[in-house]
């Protein structure tokens, strides 16, 4: 049966829908719900939410309904009905692709208020009906948190081996570098164990080739011989016959043109491509192996080759230089660079930020007056003064959190104010729960990204340094020491 907030939603505060086509009207309730929700007008939000779902509970909205509509009754202060509502979820919606984000979310409540018992029921249902996710902000969410939970009540090998399987499942992802952080915490042998296991079974994995009908057109052939001489813009001109430059060509193209470029020195561009190609359909409209099954093996054997196509290093003369300089390590400027610009030195954003890693000119200004180096709007789409710059805020940013380097990573996307509040208001508060509940989404995962990149860059190309990624910080608001990475 529906939660009673539900089934006992009134028509009033549904006034903003009342006069739409009866086609559209559960997107003007829902929209109408959501601009009440933003705004911190929960009471009319629950009401709206709770509309949508009585009047139209198989529309493909109900369930962000339900989701939306907990979280604002919670807001209100009614615990007892957020919890009826996302317990319910999974048996009301079993299609309904909000139920993981609701059990998640229902499994963070218990946690934050340390009721870890409370938490375990939500999670093993979210790993059992979502075994294995995706996204990058949840890949590993379910078994990450299964296994804090089941160390928290008493049961530590039970958690040390959950933790163990998410290294082991979600090669260099956000959570897997959570997991390798608490179990080292925990026990640093079984952490080393897991991820010298892992990179051992993915040194010897089949690696999944790519074929297309139109790697044997002339232009493809010409292509390669192109890239193996270094002609970037040659080969480019070929690849764009085939559909590349339009983003029509099927991902095999797409992918296999980006190797290509990437073999002629043209990094940017081959990221570029590459971005679309991780998004395209393949040309059956099946699924291209390398172009999904990469993410789940480990950067060794030949799937390396993927990885470093996927998080290149363009301009490293530059970011070697000015990193040194700025005191940062190399893997966190490119972890930054990719999130901010995708390594296109011109991007210029709506909010007036430019260049490499996105500059407004006010931090520029600031950032530049020590180093003796312009800060105009023309000047940050020069790589050399950008990332300058931009390793100097970063340093500057890191000076802020010298307990806990990493809250660099929000404070460039939020201003450095923010950390500083949210850690205000949550002491605490374990560092992956302070994560979860960055209050701003964009900002919760633009960290969710860039520590996954981070992650990456280190084990790439820095494998002999410390990790600040897989020694992610147990408290928020101070570190521990990085420990070698095996």
């Amino acid at each position: 049966s529906a939660p009673a907030a539900v089934a006992s939603a009134p028509a009033a505060p549904a006034a903003a829908g009342a006069g739409a086509p009866a086609p559209r009207r559960p997107e003007t309730l829902y929209n109408a719900a959501r601009a009440s929700f933003r705004v911190d007008r929960h009471a009319e939000a629950a009401a709206r939410f709770a509309l949508l779902e009585k009047e139209y509970p198989d529309h493909r909205l109900a369930d962000d309904a339900r989701y939306l509509g907990a979280r604002a009754l919670l807001a209100l202060g009614d615990q007892a009905q957020f919890v009826q509502m996302l317990t319910a979820m999974p048996d009301d919606y079993p299609s309904g692709d909000m139920v993981a984000d609701g059990l998640f979310e229902l499994a963070l409540f218990e946690m934050e208020r340390d009721g870890w018992a409370g938490a375990v029921r939500p999670l093993e249902l979210g790993l059992a009906r979502f075994p294995h996710e995706r996204a990058y902000h949840a890949a590993g969410r379910f078994p990450y948190y299964l296994g804090r939970a089941h160390i928290e009540t008493g049961s530590p090998d039970k958690g040390k081996a959950l933790l163990e399987q998410v290294i082991r499942d979600y090669p260099l992802s956000f959570y897997m570098a959570l997991a390798h952080a608490r179990l080292a915490d925990a026990d640093p042998a079984a952490a080393q164990r897991a991820l010298s296991a892992a990179l051992e079974r993915d040194a010897s994995a089949p690696y999944a080739e790519l074929r297309s009908p139109l790697f044997a057109r002339p232009a493809f052939t010409r292509a390669v011989e192109l890239a193996r001489q270094g002609e970037a813009k040659l080969a480019r001109r070929e690849l764009d016959a085939l559909g590349v430059g339009s983003r029509t060509a099927p991902r095999e193209v797409m992918w296999a043109s980006a190797f290509l470029l990437a073999r002629a020195g043209a990094l940017p561009q081959s990221y570029s491509i590459l971005r679309t190609a991780m998004a395209a359909p393949s040309a059956d409209d099946g699924r291209v192996e390398l172009a999904g099954d990469w993410v789940d093996h480990y950067p060794a054997g030949r799937w390396r080759s993927a990885w470093e196509l996927a998080y290149p290093r363009p301009f490293a003369a530059l970011v070697a230089a000015e990193a040194k300089r700025s005191g940062i390590p190399e893997a966190l400027a490119y972890a930054i660079m990719r999130e901010e610009s995708a390594f296109d030195p011109k991007v210029a954003s709506p909010a007036q930020a430019y260049g490499l890693m996105q500059l407004i000119v006010p931090t520029a200004k600031r950032m530049a007056k020590p180093l003796g180096l312009p800060s105009s709007a023309e000047a940050l789409r020069r790589p050399e003064v950008n990332i300058a710059l931009g390793c100097r805020y970063l340093s500057v940013l890191r000076g802020q959190f010298s307990d806990n380097p990493l809250l660099a990573i929000p404070a460039y996307n939020a201003g450095g104010g923010a950390p500083k509040r949210w850690i205000a208001e949550r002491p605490s508060q374990s560092f992956d729960l302070w994560v979860e509940r960055i209050p701003y989404e964009e900002t919760r995962l633009y960290t969710k990204r860039v520590l996954t990149s981070l992650a990456v860059y280190e084990l790439l190309y820095a494998g002999d340094q410390p990790s600040e990624a897989l020694r992610t910080p147990l408290p928020a608001r101070s570190g521990r020491p990085c420990r070698r990475r095996p």
